[in-house]
């Protein structure tokens, strides 16, 4: 059976920011709060939210397969339900306020941000990839301000990275493409990291300003509508935050996954 978030909150798992010790019981709780919110909203917008802690990899092989009508959504990468989760559904909100709920993956083409389409002329690259490279580093920058307008949360929460996944034109990196498509070379930030972090915060420097109060009216507007969709198409009342928010976080088992996120075993990977 697919991971629900109420598998998420109501098994919690220890994390490495110590969310259950950082954190008040309120602040946890409005999380909470949110992450039901965020679910409602996001069916209501027509997509599948993927909560299994190897939630990625699976997008990973949608992407690999190219299917344009896939709904799924990828929302989380570790066992962190609050700073992490709370922090990848904004992110992954502001993608799809920004793009065509229409489609698969918002209509950023799964090849992106390390690929172009096999009929976009090699001297076209950069200038395909720019606008997904801008999508990715408001994403990147406003996930805080976007869950403090739309869920009152009043913590930092968490990328996955100090800068944003960019795909800048360039350098000899390669990801391989799903079918239909062409790696682009790249500058990444192993083999290429002076440059890529130039790159990357002289681009978020140029987005500081996009998140506006106005921009964020309006975003809260839209999903504030979809969660009264999704809320619809729920069978049963959610249960209480507050009540969730007390339960400690358990260690996983040994033949449980693994709270990283990488799809394994716990005795397989980390508690080995």
């Amino acid at each position: 059976m697919p991971t629900t978030v109420l598998d998420v909150v109501a098994k919690p798992l220890p994390c490495a920011c110590r969310c259950h010790v950082t954190l008040t019981a309120e602040q946890r709780e409005r999380a909470i709060a949110a992450l039901f919110r965020f679910d409602d909203a996001i069916r209501g917008f027509g997509y599948e939210p993927i909560y299994d802690l190897a939630a990625d990899g699976l997008y990973r092989e949608a992407r690999q397969k190219n299917d344009v009508s896939y709904r799924g959504i990828a929302v989380r990468d570790s066992a962190c339900m609050y700073r992490r989760l709370v922090g990848f559904m904004a992110h992954e909100l502001i993608h799809l306020l920004t793009g065509d709920v229409t489609k698969a993956n918002y209509g950023i083409p799964f090849a992106a941000p390390h690929g172009v389409p096999n009929d976009v002329a090699p001297r076209d690259e950069a200038a395909f990839l720019e606008p997904f490279n801008r999508g990715e580093a408001r994403a990147f920058l406003f996930a805080s301000e976007l869950a403090a307008a739309l869920w009152g949360i009043d913590f930092e929460v968490s990328n996955a990275r100090d800068v944003g996944t960019y795909g800048f034109a360039g350098g000899n990196a390669l990801v391989p493409a799903p079918p239909g498509s062409r790696p682009v070379g790249h500058y990444d930030p192993v083999h290429h990291r002076e440059v890529y972090y130039r790159l990357a915060n002289r681009l978020q420097n140029e987005e500081a300003g996009w998140f506006t109060p106005e921009r964020a009216a309006e975003m809260v507007a839209r999903v504030r509508a979809a969660e009264e969709v999704g809320a619809m198409q729920r069978r049963a009342p959610w249960p209480s935050p507050r009540k969730l928010a007390q339960l400690a976080p358990r260690i996983p088992g040994r033949n449980d996954t693994c709270a990283c996120g990488s799809g394994k075993k716990a005795k397989k990977c980390c508690a080995a």
